[in-house]
């Protein structure tokens, strides 16, 4: 028996419809598919890093709410020395080794923004006015400590965070 292929016939014309329609079905289920797949994958994605963000933005705050109470501690203990340590404000902080541990840098500033002590280098003393910085005001406007929003710092250079606290 052999097979022949008539396009003329009602059958070979039915037969290339059904398989005509077959292929678009299957075409049209799977981008269905692979849309809806695409989309769930997506939302997946999209939580997963919505979490991780949350996370890391919640270890950063607990960061800054840390290294800000180990300066109100400093704060304390300066403060109880009247505000004039024995040896000077340089000597007070270079004693405290630790806070190059927890901090790139700590300043001391007067009231009127002049840095007074610096954990960097000591030859800036006295040289750098931070009396119109948004931090510095707000810190004394407040009377209390702020965490700055990040900026590129005069002395390094470097994006930083700058945490205060008023003394």
């Amino acid at each position: 028996m052999r097979l022949t292929l008539n396009p003329a016939t009602l059958k070979f014309r039915l037969t290339v419809v059904v398989i005509g329609l077959v292929l678009l079905a299957t075409s049209v289920l799977t981008f269905v598919s692979l849309y809806l797949a695409e989309r769930q994958m997506r939302d997946v994605i999209g939580s997963q890093q919505v979490a991780l963000l949350s996370s890391a933005a919640a270890y950063i705050d607990a960061d800054l709410e840390s290294r800000q109470s180990l300066l109100k501690t400093l704060r304390e203990e300066l403060g109880r020395s009247g505000g004039r340590p024995p040896g000077g404000l340089q000597a007070f902080l270079e004693a405290h080794t630790t806070l190059r541990d927890e901090f790139f840098n700590v300043l001391v500033l007067d009231h009127t923004g002049t840095m007074r002590a610096t954990m960097n280098d000591r030859r800036t003393n006295d040289t750098i006015n931070f009396g119109k910085r948004a931090y510095f005001t707000e810190t004394v406007a407040a009377r209390e400590g702020v965490i700055s929003k990040p900026f590129k710092s005069v002395l390094s250079g470097k994006p930083v965070i700058l945490i205060t606290a008023a003394v």
